[in-house]
Protein backbone atom coordinates (compact mmCIF):
# COMPACT_ATOMS: atom_id res chain seq x y z
CA UNK A 1 0.00 0.00 0.00
CA UNK A 2 1.48 3.56 -0.98
CA UNK A 3 0.37 7.00 -0.30
CA UNK A 4 0.94 7.73 -4.49
CA UNK A 5 2.58 10.88 -4.03
CA UNK A 6 5.35 12.72 -6.01
CA UNK A 7 8.65 14.15 -5.65
CA UNK A 8 6.73 17.32 -6.30
CA UNK A 9 5.14 17.03 -3.08
CA UNK A 10 8.39 15.88 -1.24
CA UNK A 11 9.94 19.04 -2.92
CA UNK A 12 7.35 21.24 -0.76
CA UNK A 13 8.66 19.74 2.40
CA UNK A 14 12.30 20.28 1.43
CA UNK A 15 11.22 24.01 1.05
CA UNK A 16 10.28 24.12 4.45
CA UNK A 17 12.15 27.18 6.01
CA UNK A 18 14.34 24.90 8.32
CA UNK A 19 15.05 22.72 5.95
CA UNK A 20 16.07 24.75 3.42
CA UNK A 21 18.47 25.97 5.82
CA UNK A 22 19.70 22.80 6.78
CA UNK A 23 20.34 21.75 3.53
CA UNK A 24 21.71 25.36 2.17
CA UNK A 25 25.63 26.84 2.22
CA UNK A 26 24.18 29.36 4.74
CA UNK A 27 26.09 29.40 7.83
CA UNK A 28 24.06 31.47 10.33
CA UNK A 29 20.59 30.46 11.61
CA UNK A 30 17.10 32.48 11.39
CA UNK A 31 18.04 32.81 15.29
CA UNK A 32 21.79 34.62 15.06
CA UNK A 33 23.82 31.06 15.81
CA UNK A 34 26.87 29.82 13.97
CA UNK A 35 26.38 26.60 11.90
CA UNK A 36 29.20 24.36 9.64
CA UNK A 37 28.21 23.38 6.06
CA UNK A 38 31.41 21.85 5.97
CA UNK A 39 32.94 18.93 7.70
CA UNK A 40 37.13 19.32 6.92
CA UNK A 41 39.88 16.80 7.64
CA UNK A 42 43.23 16.98 8.48
CA UNK A 43 45.80 14.67 7.55
CA UNK A 44 45.43 13.41 11.18
CA UNK A 45 42.16 12.25 10.39
CA UNK A 46 40.61 14.53 12.45
CA UNK A 47 37.92 16.80 11.70
CA UNK A 48 36.05 19.92 12.41
CA UNK A 49 33.14 21.87 11.23
CA UNK A 50 33.48 24.90 9.42
CA UNK A 51 31.43 27.64 7.29
CA UNK A 52 33.45 27.71 4.98
CA UNK A 53 36.30 25.42 2.82
CA UNK A 54 39.35 25.22 5.04
CA UNK A 55 43.01 25.50 3.26
CA UNK A 56 45.45 22.79 3.63
CA UNK A 57 42.14 20.08 4.40
CA UNK A 58 39.84 18.04 2.96
CA UNK A 59 36.61 19.48 3.06
CA UNK A 60 32.95 17.73 2.60
CA UNK A 61 29.75 19.29 1.98
CA UNK A 62 27.15 18.58 5.35
CA UNK A 63 23.80 18.92 7.01
CA UNK A 64 24.37 17.12 10.03
CA UNK A 65 26.01 20.10 11.92
CA UNK A 66 23.00 22.30 11.39
CA UNK A 67 20.42 19.42 12.85
CA UNK A 68 22.33 19.07 16.04
CA UNK A 69 22.52 22.55 16.52
CA UNK A 70 18.83 22.64 15.70
CA UNK A 71 17.88 19.55 17.70
CA UNK A 72 19.93 21.31 20.74
CA UNK A 73 18.72 24.71 19.83
CA UNK A 74 15.11 23.88 19.62
CA UNK A 75 13.95 19.93 19.35
CA UNK A 76 12.75 20.71 15.74
CA UNK A 77 9.80 22.22 17.51
CA UNK A 78 9.65 25.33 14.66
CA UNK A 79 9.66 22.83 11.72
CA UNK A 80 7.11 20.92 13.53
CA UNK A 81 5.19 24.57 13.17
CA UNK A 82 6.45 24.91 9.54
CA UNK A 83 5.14 20.94 8.79
CA UNK A 84 1.57 21.99 10.52
CA UNK A 85 1.43 25.30 8.60
CA UNK A 86 1.72 23.77 5.38
CA UNK A 87 -0.62 21.15 5.71
CA UNK A 88 -4.90 21.59 5.96
CA UNK A 89 -4.24 19.15 8.96
CA UNK A 90 -4.64 19.98 12.96
CA UNK A 91 -1.46 18.90 15.43
CA UNK A 92 -2.02 15.95 17.82
CA UNK A 93 -3.40 16.18 21.09
CA UNK A 94 -1.30 15.44 23.86
CA UNK A 95 2.01 13.77 23.64
CA UNK A 96 3.99 11.12 22.76
CA UNK A 97 5.56 8.51 25.77
CA UNK A 98 7.39 5.05 26.25
CA UNK A 99 5.24 4.38 29.30
CA UNK A 100 1.96 3.06 27.36
CA UNK A 101 -0.57 4.68 29.86
CA UNK A 102 0.60 7.80 29.23
CA UNK A 103 1.19 7.43 25.34
CA UNK A 104 -1.62 9.76 23.71
CA UNK A 105 0.19 9.04 20.13
CA UNK A 106 -1.68 5.60 20.49
CA UNK A 107 -4.84 7.34 19.40
CA UNK A 108 -3.80 9.68 16.99
CA UNK A 109 -5.54 9.72 13.94
CA UNK A 110 -5.91 12.68 11.07
CA UNK A 111 -3.35 14.82 12.57
CA UNK A 112 0.19 15.71 12.47
CA UNK A 113 2.24 14.42 15.32
CA UNK A 114 5.62 15.15 16.69
CA UNK A 115 7.69 12.30 18.29
CA UNK A 116 11.52 12.32 19.40
CA UNK A 117 12.44 9.50 20.98
CA UNK A 118 15.75 7.37 21.23
CA UNK A 119 17.69 9.68 18.74
CA UNK A 120 15.01 9.73 16.10
CA UNK A 121 12.62 12.24 15.28
CA UNK A 122 8.84 12.13 13.09
CA UNK A 123 7.19 14.71 12.29
CA UNK A 124 4.27 13.16 10.15
CA UNK A 125 0.78 12.66 10.02
CA UNK A 126 -0.86 9.93 11.98
CA UNK A 127 -3.61 7.58 11.02
CA UNK A 128 -5.23 5.41 13.68
CA UNK A 129 -2.00 5.90 16.20
CA UNK A 130 0.04 4.75 13.21
CA UNK A 131 2.69 6.98 10.99
CA UNK A 132 0.88 7.20 7.61
CA UNK A 133 1.25 9.60 5.16
CA UNK A 134 4.34 12.31 3.87
CA UNK A 135 6.70 12.55 6.13
CA UNK A 136 9.95 13.50 7.76
CA UNK A 137 12.19 11.62 10.28
CA UNK A 138 15.54 12.58 11.55
CA UNK A 139 17.27 10.15 12.99
CA UNK A 140 20.16 9.15 15.50
CA UNK A 141 23.12 9.51 13.11
CA UNK A 142 21.58 12.81 11.85
CA UNK A 143 19.97 11.47 8.25
CA UNK A 144 17.17 12.69 6.99
CA UNK A 145 14.54 10.46 5.66
CA UNK A 146 11.67 12.75 3.47
CA UNK A 147 9.07 10.92 1.78
CA UNK A 148 5.85 8.36 2.58
CA UNK A 149 5.13 6.41 5.69
CA UNK A 150 2.81 3.62 6.08
CA UNK A 151 2.07 2.03 9.04
CA UNK A 152 5.03 3.61 10.97
CA UNK A 153 7.93 2.32 8.04
CA UNK A 154 9.38 4.06 5.27
CA UNK A 155 7.51 2.91 2.71
CA UNK A 156 7.05 4.74 -0.97
CA UNK A 157 8.40 7.42 -2.08
CA UNK A 158 11.26 9.23 -0.23
CA UNK A 159 14.74 11.22 -0.60
CA UNK A 160 16.98 10.38 2.19
CA UNK A 161 20.00 12.43 2.67
CA UNK A 162 22.89 10.15 4.50
CA UNK A 163 25.76 11.95 6.66
CA UNK A 164 29.49 11.44 5.42
CA UNK A 165 30.41 12.45 8.76
CA UNK A 166 30.03 8.65 10.41
CA UNK A 167 31.78 7.24 7.04
CA UNK A 168 35.09 7.38 9.28
CA UNK A 169 35.85 3.64 7.75
CA UNK A 170 36.11 5.17 4.21
CA UNK A 171 39.21 7.17 3.33
CA UNK A 172 38.96 10.79 3.88
CA UNK A 173 38.35 11.72 -0.06
CA UNK A 174 35.46 9.88 0.28
CA UNK A 175 33.38 10.67 3.38
CA UNK A 176 30.95 12.67 1.07
CA UNK A 177 27.47 13.14 2.31
CA UNK A 178 24.87 11.20 0.18
CA UNK A 179 21.42 11.67 -1.79
CA UNK A 180 18.90 9.15 -2.85
CA UNK A 181 15.81 8.85 -4.38
CA UNK A 182 13.38 5.82 -5.06
CA UNK A 183 11.26 3.68 -3.10
CA UNK A 184 11.11 2.38 0.00
CA UNK A 185 9.56 -0.76 1.40
CA UNK A 186 8.86 -1.21 5.37
CA UNK A 187 12.04 0.66 5.78
CA UNK A 188 14.15 -0.89 3.24
CA UNK A 189 14.86 0.76 -0.17
CA UNK A 190 14.14 -1.15 -2.61
CA UNK A 191 14.65 1.19 -5.74
CA UNK A 192 16.91 4.08 -6.59
CA UNK A 193 16.02 6.55 -9.08
CA UNK A 194 18.39 9.00 -8.40
CA UNK A 195 21.76 9.07 -6.05
CA UNK A 196 24.39 11.70 -6.29
CA UNK A 197 26.77 13.22 -3.62
CA UNK A 198 25.29 16.33 -1.22
CA UNK A 199 26.51 19.44 -2.92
Amino acid sequence: MFCNVGFAEIDKIKNLDTIKFILSKDSISPSGIEMGSYLCWGNDNKSNYSVKKMSNRTCHRTFSHKLFKTLNEDGFKKLYEEFVSATNIPKCKGQYSKDPTKNDSLNWDNCIGYIHDQGDTFIAPFREGYITGLGIKIDYAYSIYIGEFVDDYMHGKGIYYSSGDFFKDFPIRERKSIVEEGIWYEDEQVETTSRKNFR
